[in-house]
């Protein structure tokens, strides 16, 4: 929903559908740059605190969008770089998200997690919802 939002906001600035199909490169490039570093900081750091922070980084990120939103900048580079820094905190979140819950969960209840997991994911792909996980 944000994804739209951005994009809308930023088609009604400019008027430019160029300028709004550029705005998908920002949320992509931070990740094809630093994946060697991201992947390295999933190993390395601890699972849990890593998403912590991401997620910390994506309230971040709404707060400046919503700051933007509301401040009536009729500019779109400070939202270029709004969304290039969701890119930059997406790119350390999406290694660390698929062994979170094997960080957080105690083991004897790790198994049935991810078959709690996986049925709500496969219900909501049936009923048309986003992901879940």
């Amino acid at each position: 929903m944000q994804s739209v939002a951005v994009g809308w906001q930023i088609y009604e600035i400019t008027k430019a559908a160029a300028r709004f199909g550029a705005r998908g490169a920002g949320p992509v490039s931070p990740g094809i740059l630093l994946f060697l570093v991201t992947g390295h900081a999933a190993d390395a750091f601890n699972r849990r605190k890593l998403l912590m922070t991401c997620y910390a980084g994506f309230g971040v990120c709404s707060a400046l969008l919503l700051f933007y939103a509301l401040s009536g900048l009729r500019t779109v580079l400070p939202m270029y770089a709004i969304v290039v820094l969701l890119g930059v905190v997406r790119s350390f979140q999406q290694p660390s998200q698929p062994l979170a819950p094997a960080a957080i969960i105690p083991q004897e209840h790790l198994q049935n997690a991810i078959a709690w997991n996986s049925s709500v994911n496969q219900g909501g792909t049936i009923l048309g919802l986003p992901s879940a996980a």
